[in-house]
């Protein structure tokens, strides 16, 4: 098999992109020609009202842009599975349909109709966490493993591995490794460091605070505490208070939206593990428009976290 080595563009100055190439895929029977293009490229999530998504769907826009389509960011508000799977199917039914950048929530609900779309030559990139189906038509995003050894190398540098970490997350594949990859790396790291179980949430806000509020009773000594998911920026003012009345506990956020990187300007927040949206979105859109052009892209695309702390915040906040 030819190899093929691909050039990224940085999109943030301080941005790494790591390429992994595990063999290439060609698609599309049908290629666009030259001209005015038609259709729209979608960008499929499941809990859209989260903060975290907003740098992301600034991504797939400036994409979709760059390349003349049109872009749309689609799903319910609320982490609902079979809600998503349910836009899924409409996506795959309507003609204005040239691609899909999918959140999966289930994969194997969704597997059948990944199948579908690729006998449509509709092609689909995932992004957060790969299917184990491997039917999609490429996956951009992030190794999460990965991810959660570099937040436990961070995690040991705060605490001077001394004393105790804690994580909180929603339910999914891609948290489970993470957060386990955390867990089973700051040991190797620190030996003395104790390591809490971790605890879930539903996705909303009010769940998020009711979770931190009784993960500190039982752990009021918490050295840190890393919020794993994207959902950290709506606890910065929960946080806030417990810190005025003396919690000593580092926060470590995950991700960038908006109000995650102003907690760790104020100082809410000791740093955040980036998980760049926007970067992740920008080359999923693009990767569509190559695969609609017969093109071949890379299976899998890693992108490096960027570890975001009071020090180097300014260049991440528009």
């Amino acid at each position: 098999m030819n190899s093929y080595r691909c050039k990224a563009i940085c999109v943030l100055v301080v941005l790494a992109l790591t390429l992994t190439l595990f063999g290439c895929v060609q698609k599309v029977p049908e290629v666009v020609v030259e001209g005015e293009k038609t259709g729209t490229y979608y960008f499929l999530a499941a809990n859209n009202q989260d903060p975290f998504y907003v740098p992301g769907v600034q991504g797939i826009t400036d994409a979709a842009n760059s390349v003349g389509m049109k872009s749309d960011f689609v799903g319910p508000l609320d982490p609902d599975a079979k809600a998503q799977i349910d836009t899924f199917e409409q996506l795959i039914a309507s003609p204005e349909t040239k691609g899909i950048f999918w959140y999966a929530a289930d994969f194997k609900a969704g597997e059948p109709i990944v199948q579908e779309a690729i006998s449509k030559g509709i092609p689909i990139v995932i992004g957060a966490a790969d299917s184990p189906y491997k039917t999609r038509s490429a996956f951009v995003g992030y190794d999460n493993t990965v991810l959660g050894n570099q937040a436990a190398e961070w995690a040991a540098k705060l605490i001077d591995c001394k004393g105790s970490v804690g994580t909180i997350a929603v339910n999914g594949v891609n948290l489970d490794e993470r957060t386990n990859a955390f867990n089973i790396h700051i040991v190797e790291v620190c030996p003395d460091v104790e390591v809490y179980e971790r605890a879930t949430y539903d996705g909303s806000a009010t769940s998020a605070a009711m979770t931190i509020d009784a993960y500190m009773v039982a752990h009021p000594d918490l050295s840190l505490l890393w919020f794993a998911d994207g959902g950290a920026g709506a606890q910065a003012q929960n946080w806030k208070e417990k810190q005025e009345l003396g919690l000593k506990t580092l926060f470590l956020a995950m991700d960038m939206p908006p109000a995650t990187l102003q907690a760790v300007k104020d100082g809410v927040f000791v740093g955040s593990v980036g998980q760049d949206t926007y970067t992740e979105a920008y080359w999923g859109i693009l990767l569509l428009d190559e695969l609609n052009k017969g093109n071949r892209v890379p299976d899998t695309l890693y992108l490096s976290a960027i570890l975001v702390d009071k020090d180097n915040v300014d260049q991440f906040i528009e």
